[in-house]
């Protein structure tokens, strides 16, 4: 599966691939950069991910960064390896994150 996106408003949600790393940079940065402005939540829905590596815990602090301060983040459907994965990482205090 690649990445896939969905415009609700003022909400972009994100679905990521079976495996979320280094592979899918382009694709994953393309998903959101034309929405940067205009788009006050973004989630990032997880239900298909099974696996994530450093590189994509990356492109995650990389996202937060360009999206700034003032709009929300949320990560959804997460399995037990991802959601571990990220609060071992300390992500909660940066991601809005719902298992």
């Amino acid at each position: 599966m690649s990445i896939e996106t969905q415009r609700n408003q003022d909400t972009l949600t994100i679905f990521l691939p079976e495996t979320f790393n280094m592979t899918t940079y382009h694709e994953f940065n393309q998903a959101y950069q034309s929405h940067l402005n205009d788009a006050k939540h973004f989630v990032l829905d997880f239900y298909q991910t099974h696996h994530l590596d450093s590189a994509a815990l990356g492109l995650l602090l990389l996202l937060r960064q360009r999206v700034g301060d003032g709009k929300r983040i949320k990560l959804i459907h997460l399995s037990d390896s991802v959601e571990s994965t990220l609060k071992i990482a300390q992500f909660q205090q940066l991601f809005d994150i719902n298992a």
